[in-house]
């Protein structure tokens, strides 16, 4: 509440020939018109925070000045402030902050920054006692640092391809002079992982995913049947396309590396339907992947387009 002399702020109180020092009233300061924060404790020292993070109130500062002073504690490079502070006491009072997960694929070390900032008509004493503002080390202080990420981005290399198709049965047709396939088509697939790495660890591949198109159409239908792997992951139930085999157990590079997916591919309905060619691919995905915060790149993951022609 400004206390003012026409538009002028009261420069001194007197009681007589004495200045009073401030006049309230109720609880409310009237004189003078600025409040002053004097000093504070900063982040009391704290370094070497952990980096799974922590909310608002686990750490505080301590911050001296007159009630009714307003303030804000403003965070930066992961630590959490408030704003909207008010001293409710006289002298030292405390205000908790929290800092933030640094658990980001391969985040370096960081040092947290804590600051405060006076405001309405509240001031910083100069000098500001205590901790530096903001306090992030300097002044013969311990940087307050907070450790590096424990999940560090592991690269795994993948190296499959796939065998000639093994012709079992081709039926076509001439559509305007073209070749095209028909119902009675049989190929068996035949797919090699290879030697599959990790740059920085032993997890594998999260997810195999191959398909052959066409699988469905007006007048046209195909099955996929005989799937089978030789590291023993659960065969996909689904159509002729998008078959899916997720890494289970045998997640690791080593269990996975030169293995092998086989299924066969037949053209039960070409009535509406021929196609001129039939194509697969093969993908990989990190699904599937626990530990390591999830920090895993898989290259390449997608595997060239392959054809077949009638």
């Amino acid at each position: 509440m400004p206390t003012n002399l026409a538009e002028n702020a009261l420069a001194a109180l007197k009681v007589g020939n004495d200045n009073v020092a401030a006049a309230y009233v109720g609880n409310s300061q009237i004189f003078p018109n600025v409040t002053e924060l004097t000093s504070w404790t900063g982040q009391n020292g704290e370094y070497n925070y952990p980096n799974s993070g922590a909310a608002v109130g686990t750490f505080s500062t301590s911050i001296t000045g007159p009630a009714g002073a307003t303030f804000d504690l403003v965070g930066t490079n992961g630590a959490i402030g408030q704003s909207g502070l008010v001293k409710a006491v006289d002298g030292a009072e405390s205000f908790g902050y929290g800092v933030s997960a640094n658990t980001a694929c391969d985040a370096p070390q960081r040092t947290i920054s804590l600051g405060i900032t006076p405001t309405g008509n509240t001031t910083l004493a100069s000098p500001f006692g205590g901790r530096p503002n903001p306090d992030a080390g300097g002044s013969g202080n311990q940087p307050a640092l907070q450790y590096g990420s424990p999940y560090a981005t592991q690269t795994i290399t993948t190296s499959g391809s796939f065998a000639t198709p093994t012709e079992i049965n081709k039926v076509t047709v001439n559509v305007g002079g073209s070749l095209r396939f028909a119902a009675g088509t049989i190929y068996d697939f035949t797919f090699n992982t290879g030697t599959i790495t990790n740059s920085s660890g032993t997890k594998g591949v999260g997810v195999y995913n191959f398909t052959v198109q066409p699988t469905g159409a007006a007048g046209f239908a195909a099955t996929v049947s005989n799937r089978n792997n030789t590291m023993g992951l659960n065969n996909p139930t689904g159509g002729a396309t998008d078959l899916y085999y997720s890494g289970g157990n045998n997640i690791t590079a080593a269990n996975q590396s030169n293995k092998s997916f086989t299924w066969r591919y037949e053209i039960t309905d070409s009535s509406g339907y021929q196609p001129s060619s039939i194509t697969y691919r093969n993908y990989y995905y990190d699904t599937g992947l626990t530990g390591n915060g999830g920090c895993y790149t898989i290259t390449p993951n997608i595997g060239p387009g392959n054809y077949i022609y009638p």
